[in-house]
C-alpha cells in the first residue's frame, strides 16, 4: 500500500495530477534544488509502483502523470497520509488547533495538557501562545486564568463566531484538493458540510443571490459554525436592528429551515438577522443599486478618486469601469466593516510586491477619508482596493493593444483576481482577449467553451477547450504555458 510519508512529496504528486511541470518549477515552488525534486519523483515512482502508474518526464515540458490502471488509480485517493490527524504537525496548524480549543471548547483549557499530547515543549506552546493573544487581541476576545482549571476566553459571541469561521475557512482553503465532503476537522463534531452547502445552494440559486466560490465556503463554514454555538448553549440574545434587502432576509428564512436537520427548529429571528449581515457581506452585487450604505459608499467612492487625482496626478474618475468596481466593493466592504466580519486575504503579500505602489495610493486615500470611515480598514481589505486601482492605472496609463485571441477565466476568487490576471497576462500577451469571468459553479454547466483556452486559478475538468492553471500573480513558468496556448491559438487564424 502506498502511503506519503513526506509531505512535500504528497504536494508534488497532488500538483502533477493538476498540471504539467518542469523541474525547474517544482524546485521553486517547494524551495528545494532541482536535485532534491529529481530524488523526491524516484520516490513517489516507488509509490506509485503499486498503483500502476508513474511519473514521466517528457522533453520540452516537464513531469506529468502516466496512469495504466484507472480503476487501481483511483484507489490511491482514498488513503491519507500517514500523519495523526488529531496532533498539528507545524507552527501554524499549531497556532490553528489552539485557537479553535479555545474558541470552541466550553471548559478551560490546560496549556501543560495540550503540549504533553501534542509533544511539544511548554517553552514551544507559549510562543504560540503569543501569535495566539496578538490574534484574539485584535477581535477583543479576552484570555481569563482559572486557578488549578486553566485558561478559558471571554468575550462577544459575534467576534467568537467571526474568528472559528475565519479559522476554519482558512484551513479549507489551504487543502490541496478543496473538497467539502473531504474536509472534516474534530471540533466540527460530524456536522454535515455538503448538506448546509446544498442547502445554501437552493436558496441563493432560488432568489439569484449571486457569490464568490469563496465567499460561499466563508458562508458554509458560519453557518457549521452557527449551529455549533448554538448546541453549545452560545444563541445569540442581542437583536440587530439592521435594514436588510428582503431578498435576503427572504432566502434566509429559507436556509433557515433548512437548518431545521442540525437544530431540530427554525433559527430564532436574532439568528437569521445575524445570518442576513452574513449573506448581504459576502453578496456579489450587480446592476441592482446598494441597499445599504448608499450615500457614504458614493461619498467615498468619489473622495478616493479625487484624492488620486489631485496628490498624484493620476485622473482615474473618468474610468467608468473602475466606479461600478469600486461601488460594488465598497458597498459590501462597509457591510463587513459594520459588523466586523473580515475576509482574509490570501494574496496580500503579492499585491504588496506587485503593486506597491497601487498599495500605498490606495493607504494614503483611505487615510485622508479617515472622517467618511466609522469603521477602521483591515489590511486585508487595502490590499482588495489596492488591485482595483492598480489595475486601473495600468490600464489608463500603459499603452493600448489589439488583442485577437479569445480567453475565458475561471476562479474562485472575486473580481479582483480577475482584475489582476486580466492585467499581468495581457501585458506579457497583448493578442489576447478575455472574453468572460465564470466561477466554477458556472464553468460546470457549460457544455462547451466558444474561446479558444481557459485560464484558471483552480483545479478543473477539461471541456473542449485547453486548459492552463495558474497563480493569480504568474510564475515565469506558468506565463509561459499560457504563451504556448496563445501562439498556437494565433497561427490558427492563418
Amino acid at each position: 500500500m502506498a502511503v506519503f510519508t513526506n509531505q512535500r512529496i504528497h504536494q508534488i504528486f497532488t500538483n502533477i495530477q493538476s498540471e504539467i511541470l518542469s523541474q525547474d518549477e517544482l524546485a521553486k515552488r517547494f524551495g528545494v534544488s532541482t536535485r532534491t525534486i529529481r530524488s523526491d519523483i524516484n520516490e513517489l515512482n516507488e509509490y506509485l509502483q503499486d498503483y500502476d502508474a508513474s511519473v514521466v518526464y517528457e522533453r520540452g515540458n516537464g513531469y506529468h502523470l502516466k496512469i495504466n490502471n484507472k480503476a487501481l488509480f483511483a484507489t490511491i485517493k482514498t488513503e491519507k497520509i500517514a500523519d495523526d490527524e488529531n496532533i498539528p504537525r507545524t507552527a501554524r496548524d499549531q497556532v490553528d488547533a489552539l485557537l479553535l480549543k479555545l474558541l470552541i471548547l466550553p471548559l478551560p483549557v490546560k496549556l501543560d495538557d495540550i503540549a504533553e499530547k501534542w509533544f511539544i515543549s511548554r517553552g514551544t506552546i507559549q510562543q504560540e501562545m503569543s501569535i495566539v493573544r496578538e490574534y484574539l487581541h485584535k477581535h477583543d476576545i479576552q484570555i481569563e486564568g482559572i486557578p488549578h482549571q486553566g485558561i478559558i476566553l471571554s468575550g462577544n459571541e459575534w467576534a467568537i463566531r467571526t474568528c472559528i469561521t475565519e479559522i476554519l475557512w482558512r484551513r479549507f482553503s489551504q487543502e490541496i484538493n478543496k473538497d467539502i465532503a473531504k474536509f472534516s476537522l474534530t471540533y466540527l463534531e460530524n456536522i454535515d458540510l455538503t448538506y448546509i452547502d446544498k442547502v445554501l445552494q437552493n436558496s441563493l440559486s432560488r432568489f439569484d443571490i449571486r457569490l464568490t466560490n469563496e465567499g460561499h465556503q466563508y458562508l458554509i463554514f458560519n453557518c457549521a459554525t452557527t449551529i455549533l454555538r448554538i448546541t453549545h448553549g452560545r444563541e445569540l440574545t442581542t437583536f440587530i436592528n439592521n435594514e436588510m434587502d428582503p431578498v435576503i432576509q427572504n432566502a434566509v428564512k429559507e436556509i433557515s429551515n433548512g437548518l431545521i436537520y442540525f437544530l431540530g427548529g427554525e433559527l430564532s429571528n436574532v439568528e437569521q438577522a445575524y445570518l442576513c449581515t452574513q449573506l448581504a457581506a459576502q453578496r456579489i452585487i450587480g446592476n441592482e443599486k446598494p441597499n445599504q450604505k448608499t450615500g457614504l459608499h458614493t461619498k467615498l467612492l468619489a473622495h478616493i478618486l479625487q484624492y488620486i487625482n489631485d496628490s498624484y496626478n493620476y485622473d482615474l474618475r473618468n474610468d467608468e469601469k473602475l466606479k461600478r468596481d469600486l461601488t460594488t466593493h465598497l458597498a459590501t466592504l462597509l457591510t463587513r466593516l459594520q459588523f466586523n466580519i473580515n475576509t482574509p486575504n490570501p494574496l496580500l503579500d503579492d499585491i504588496k510586491q506587485y503593486y506597491p505602489f497601487a498599495y500605498d495610493v490606495t493607504l494614503d486615500a483611505l487615510r485622508s477619508a479617515s472622517t467618511l470611515l466609522p469603521y477602521p480598514i483591515s489590511e486585508d481589505e487595502l490590499g482588495y482596493l489596492a488591485v482595483h486601482i492598480g489595475v486601473s492605472l495600468e490600464c489608463n496609463y500603459g499603452t493600448n493593444h489589439h488583442r485577437l485571441t479569445q480567453v475565458l477565466i475561471v476562479t474562485d476568487s472575486g473580481n479582483s483576481t480577475v482584475h489582476v490576471i486580466e492585467t499581468k497576462i495581457m501585458r506579457e500577451f497583448p493578442q489576447l482577449k478575455f472574453n468572460r469571468a465564470l466561477s466554477l459553479q458556472e464553468y460546470e454547466t457549460l457544455e462547451n467553451i466558444d474561446e479558444d483556452f481557459v485560464i484558471t486559478t483552480i483545479r478543473l475538468a477539461e471541456k473542449n477547450k485547453p486548459v492552463v492553471k495558474i497563480a493569480p500573480f504568474p510564475t515565469p513558468y506558468q506565463l509561459e504555458q499560457v504563451g504556448r496556448l496563445a501562439m498556437i491559438n494565433q497561427t490558427l487564424y492563418y
